[in-house]
């Protein structure tokens, strides 16, 4: 393995561990926007977690209606103790929270580009390269957290986010709900769904098996961040073999498996491209035949048919 190469692979490695940091750092993390006195909460996938009016006193008179209108007033948005008798203005609402939610979503973008460049700014092998395609190759719409990965994300059960995440012992999060758990599970969303004026919102699904040491690049698995390298860190991971007391966090033979595959995907789009190179050679000739050689006559000649019959007929 020559110098040059063993460089790439580190800092490209040391790229991929950082931004997986910052994807599971982002994912477990929330961020919030405001407009008008509404606070509106998202999960690090861009899902709208709560909503709530900062201050109710200053800001409530602001999103009624000097008249009466036939809106009917939802019971948890109603103030016995407030002297107004308009309804709600569902267009000012709707823009104050509109204005809210980009600004959160704002925040997400801003810290996923910030973690890309601050992971590009610590990384000298890839800085010794002196292009700038790593730096502008992606932006917050490719980097992780993905907006569409929500659904499959923050929707799994605490088990399937510690299996996907690569949580150590998974099944202690098979947990099972006993009756007045789901009970009081019930009551607490029944009370957070509606919009509060000084109460937060149910907060919904979240990833929440992540913890801060899941966040740091030593507890992420190194194979996990970059599949394409995964044959060649099988000796950086260590063997379970080599050393009892750390297992191995990768399945060697699986490894393997999927290497041999896609080198024969490869392979078979070489012979492809081979293939397609020498019709196009062909079919550049006047007359569509080649010129002989001296020893055309003592060498072997193979065809794509002999090749294709040979392949079924075995």
């Amino acid at each position: 393995m020559s110098f040059r190469y063993t460089n790439n692979l580190i800092g490209v490695l040391k790229h991929r561990l950082c931004l997986e940091a910052a994807h599971r750092d982002i994912a477990r993390r929330t961020f919030t926007g405001t407009c008008d006195g509404i606070e509106v909460t998202c999960s690090g996938f861009g899902s709208v977690l709560a909503m709530r009016l900062l201050d109710p006193a200053r800001w409530e008179p602001f999103y009624r209606t000097t008249t009466t209108t036939t809106t009917s007033i939802s019971p948890s948005t109603t103030n016995p103790s407030s002297s107004s008798d308009g309804g709600l203005d569902l267009v000012r609402l709707a823009r104050s929270v509109r204005a809210a939610t980009w600004e959160a979503l704002q925040r997400i973008s801003a810290a996923k580009e910030e973690a890309h460049a601050r992971s590009l700014r610590a990384n000298s092998q890839l800085l010794a390269r002196g292009t700038l395609r790593e730096w502008y190759e992606e932006d917050a719409t490719t980097l992780r957290p993905h907006t569409w990965s929500g659904l499959k994300e923050e929707l799994a059960t605490p088990w399937m986010q510690a299996v996907r995440y690569g949580k150590p012992r998974p099944a202690r999060y098979r947990m099972t709900t006993t009756g007045e758990e789901t009970q009081k599970k019930e009551d607490g969303e029944a009370k957070g769904d509606s919009f509060s004026r000084g109460g937060v919102a149910s907060q919904g699904c979240r990833v929440r098996v992540l913890e801060e040491e899941d966040c740091q690049p030593s507890g992420i698995p190194v194979a996990s961040t970059h599949p394409l390298y995964t044959a060649a860190l099988i000796h950086l991971e260590g063997d379970a073999n080599d050393d009892g007391r750390a297992g191995s966090r990768i399945n060697a033979q699986a490894v393997l498996r999927e290497q041999r595959r896609e080198m024969s995907q490869d392979e078979l789009l070489f012979w492809e491209r081979v293939e397609f190179i020498r019709c196009g050679q062909l079919g550049s000739i006047p007359g569509g035949v080649k010129r002989g050689y001296a020893d055309q006559a003592s060498t072997v000649v193979d065809s794509v048919e002999d090749k294709i019959e040979l392949r079924f007929t075995e």
